[in-house]
């Protein structure tokens, strides 16, 4: 008998409907998903930034401290401002560091080759920062005194602090808001994080034995017009986020003369000690060849600019400037060597009295060597204040 067999194929498959319908599931699932993931970078980015800052505050709190302590990474700052007010008007004083490197050519160098030798000022930079930005907000003589620079992080990423560093690529003579500036990020530079920092020195509400330090950060640098145009200031520059972190310390910051301010004799009995050294008239007179009464009359003047201490004897009442008793010993104090003593410069007005005119008239020179800067003719900004670690 012949019997004949029927297969039936039972494979299946997804309908059309059925396909489209799974479509829709996922591409509603991705939706929410790309929607989502935007916001999370922001966050993302918004962390990360905010945790730079958390680092920068703490080592910024730890650099002011620490007092006239050079540190190489202050030369991430790219432009300090002062805005000093009397009461009635305010000047603005301003130094961008990649300036530096074209600020200071001479007409006593014109046989020689072309030597700029604003790369000094460069050097003593970071100590300089510190120097301005301890400035006490009040009470100094000098009036109100807002202190901001301009950051690239310290702690930031490798691309940020190397692309981001301005280089100087001309020698400007003047600071105008039209054509090319004189120094630009590197390539692709231009979009690195950086933030401005406003610090604030004033006696604490709570205990007048104590200082405040508020440090006030704002952050990213979206657009900086203070470096086209020298009648804007750090107002003007926009930024996105504000925080600001506080601390106290035991004493206020103390004015430090600059090494160039002082007289011969001051600076003679200044190089031969060191800083917080206890020595006696006779001593001094003995390392600088000078009298014993023109050493005490000298350091009698230091000490009214706290830049020596007299150590009392119990004996004996301290020396007047009639009256040398050699063997009375000195507490000596410290100076402050820099070559950025000309560095801020007014920004307020009109050139030559306001903007940015970054050349000095002359050098001191010596048989060709160089000893330093001549005061500019117009006005500049000429103090600094350093905290002193020992009090804290």
């Amino acid at each position: 008998m012949n019997t004949t067999s029927h297969h039936r194929n039972t494979q299946g498959g997804f309908s059309i409907a059925e396909v489209m319908l799974a479509i829709g599931v996922v591409a509603f699932g991705l939706v929410a998903v790309l929607g989502v993931l935007p916001a999370g970078l922001t966050v993302q980015k918004d962390n990360r930034e905010e945790t730079i800052i958390r680092y920068d505050a703490q080592y910024w709190m730890t650099v002011l401290r620490a007092g006239m302590q050079p540190t190489d990474a202050l030369h991430q700052v790219e432009w300090v401002e002062l805005q000093v007010g009397d009461g009635s008007s305010t000047n603005v004083y301003r130094a961008h560091r990649p300036r530096l490197g074209g600020d200071g050519a001479g007409p006593e160098w014109a046989n020689l080759p072309p030597l700029f030798r604003g790369h000094l000022k460069q050097t003593s930079w970071p100590t300089d920062v510190i120097g301005w930005m301890s400035i006490p907000d009040d009470g100094t003589g000098l009036g109100s005194v807002k202190k901001t620079a301009r950051v690239r992080a310290l702690n930031g990423q490798l691309f940020d602090r190397i692309y981001g560093r301005k280089v100087l690529v001309a020698t400007r003579q003047e600071f105008v808001s039209e054509g090319d500036t004189a120094f630009h990020p590197l390539s692709g530079g231009e979009f690195a994080f950086s933030y401005l920092l406003e610090t604030r020195i004033a006696p604490d509400p709570a205990n007048a034995n104590l200082w405040r330090i508020t440090l006030t950060f704002k952050w990213p640098v979206l657009d900086d017009p203070t470096l086209k145009d020298s009648t804007k200031n750090a107002s003007d520059v926009k930024t996105v986020t504000t925080k600001s972190f506080t601390t106290l310390v035991g004493a206020p910051p103390n004015e430090t003369k600059a090494r160039q301010q002082l007289p011969l004799n001051q600076k003679l009995l200044l190089d031969v000690t060191l800083p917080g050294e206890k020595i006696t008239i006779d001593e001094l007179s003995a390392l600088t060849g000078m009298g014993m009464v023109t050493v005490n009359n000298t350091l009698l003047a230091m000490e009214q600019a706290n830049l020596v201490s007299d150590i009392p004897e119990p004996e004996a009442e301290r020396a007047t400037p009639g009256e040398v008793r050699p063997e009375d010993k000195w507490r000596m104090g410290r100076t402050y060597d820099t070559h950025g003593l000309y560095t801020l410069r007014p920004m307020t007005g009109v050139l030559p009295q306001g903007g940015y005119p970054p050349v000095f008239g002359r050098f001191q020179v010596e048989q060709d060597r160089f000893l330093g800067f001549v005061a500019p003719t117009n006005s500049y900004f000429s103090s600094f204040y350093f905290f002193t670690p020992d009090y804290q």
